[in-house]
């Protein structure tokens, strides 16, 4: 405890015999600029990489629309081909919504 002791009442009495401080003169210098420097580069790199993720999963949720919309498409003809187009068309008519019960109360055109 007295070395503690010694070496804060050292830094003391330096401390004392110091100029006071100016803080115009104070800077980070070279140091803190790379320091900066590199945590400015690894944000934008992080934010590109963000960028590119969120594209690349907008895509593949485009693609897997796409590619039920088509499974759904070639589900249909095989309905139609199986038990004649009267039928696909009148399914087709009921699943949709779109009848004419419903044309009425449906906006011609969709909102944006």
């Amino acid at each position: 405890m007295t070395t503690l002791a010694t070496v804060l009442s050292g830094a003391i009495i330096l401390a004392e015999k110091e100029k006071e401080f100016d803080p115009n003169t104070a800077s980070p210098g070279v140091l803190g600029f790379i320091a900066v420097a590199v945590l400015a580069v690894a944000v934008i790199l992080l934010l590109l990489d963000l960028n590119r993720r969120l594209r690349r999963s907008r895509i593949r949720g485009e693609v897997q629309a796409q590619l039920a919309a088509e499974a759904a498409e070639a589900e249909a003809a095989a309905q139609e081909a199986k038990n004649g187009p009267s039928a696909a068309s009148e399914a087709a008519d009921a699943g949709d919504g779109t009848g004419s019960a419903g044309s009425g109360s449906q906006d011609p055109e969709p909102r944006s």
